[in-house]
């Protein structure tokens, strides 16, 4: 997907959100990035690696916590980063956009996307295994990561678990090393905003009654 010249609001600016706004930067976007703290500790990093996008902090961003919907002014697309919950800080926001028919994504949509765009552009089909569920992400992911290693192929494992999918595919394609596999951990907050994923693999480990302050209930969460 063509980024360039589109105006993105992203929503929070934890490591997620970082890894969003600096590939959205090298993609050509003009950035607007809010975050309900006044100072957030990756702001400076992003500073030093973007040399010009918008930051609207604190108050200015918020109410008591929830995002405003003024934040929409002229913005083609919303990226939102996983910690933020759609009953809480994402509440107006998401739904204002929904009816100004504004898109709002997250950082495994662009990296879906991505990885659209390299098929078109390069040939590029690695296999994706993706991996949710409540417990046992982490263990499963890891112990995937390796086992396809040991098989013989090219691994990297990111998202949920960290590193950020974003920065390693950013990585991979400044070392010129695209991996043949991606073991992808997703949590249910990713799962929220992601829609166009392919995965050639993917696994449900087990569900329980978890994260209802994000989701609101088990309905929701399921």
């Amino acid at each position: 997907m063509d980024y360039i010249g589109k105006h993105v609001l992203v929503l929070g600016l934890g490591e997620s959100g970082l890894a969003i706004a600096l590939w959205l930067a090298r993609c050509g976007a003009t950035l607007c990035i809010a975050d309900t703290r006044n100072a957030p500790e990756r702001l400076q990093q992003l500073q030093e690696a973007v040399p010009d996008f918008v930051f609207i902090g604190g108050n200015e961003s918020s109410k008591n916590g929830v995002f405003n919907s003024t934040l929409l002014d002229k913005i083609d697309f919303v990226v939102v980063s996983p910690g933020l919950a759609p009953i809480h800080e994402l509440s107006d926001i998401i739904l204002a956009a929904g009816l100004a028919g504004i898109q709002v994504w997250g950082e495994i949509e662009l990296f879906a996307q991505a990885l659209s765009t390299l098929r078109e552009t390069r040939g590029y089909i690695p296999k994706i295994i993706a991996i949710t569920g409540t417990n046992g992400k982490t263990t499963v992911t890891n112990l995937t990561g390796l086992l396809c290693q040991r098989a013989g192929f090219t691994v990297q494992v990111a998202g949920n678990i960290s590193p950020a999918a974003l920065d390693m595919l950013r990585s991979a394609l400044d070392a010129e090393a695209l991996p043949q596999i991606w073991v992808l951990e997703l949590s249910s907050f990713q799962l929220q905003t992601t829609y166009s994923l392919q995965a050639d693999a993917a696994t449900v480990l087990n569900l329980t009654q978890d994260h209802l302050d994000w989701h609101g209930d088990m309905a929701a969460y399921a």
